[in-house]
């Protein structure tokens, strides 16, 4: 796979329910740093472009407030929906950091450039390493996203080349 282009907009969070009864959102975060939800001006859904108007924190998810859902009902209907920003209102990355849903979907392949399968998720792990998940002929396998399994990332070339002689099989 050869990615031509990347996502305009990023995901930042996924939209679980609805809080009280003025129309707040449930957002569960899906980003490194969920404190920077409080900066944000706006989010989209679907390419709809909603103000914020307050971000709080309330047992690990986000409490979103905006003008633009009204009441309880009007945020129920956003139940399940992704939230998203564009690309260039992120936080830029440092070195060696990449966005989850850049990695999703790039072949992972071998250090003689064998493919070895095609990611399918990155489970994010607070305490340790995250995780690689990536699938070959059915098959589901994972990876620590660690610097001696992981000895390239290439999005524009549309592979991660690994280090499978460290016990990692496929």
């Amino acid at each position: 796979m050869v990615c031509t282009r990347m996502k305009k907009t990023l995901e930042i969070g996924k939209i679980i329910g609805a809080h009280g009864i003025k129309g707040e959102i449930i957002l569960f975060p899906i980003t490194d740093e969920p404190e920077r939800l409080k900066e944000l001006e706006y989010f989209l859904i679907d390419g709809t472009r909603y103000a914020v108007s307050s971000v709080r924190f309330h047992k690990g998810n986000a409490l979103v407030s905006s003008p633009d859902v009204a009441d309880r009902t009007a945020a129920e209907k956003l139940k399940g929906r992704f939230v998203s920003l564009y690309r260039q209102d992120a936080t830029p990355l440092s070195e060696g950091e990449y966005y989850i849903q850049d990695l999703v979907g790039l072949d992972i392949i071998d250090k003689q450039r064998v493919r070895r399968g095609k990611i399918t998720d990155i489970i994010q792990n607070k305490t340790s390493a995250d995780i690689i998940e990536y699938e070959l002929e059915g098959e589901t396998y994972l990876m620590a996203f660690t610097k001696e399994n992981v000895t390239l990332v290439d999005i524009k070339g549309g592979f991660l080349e690994a280090d499978f002689g460290a016990g990692l099989k496929t």
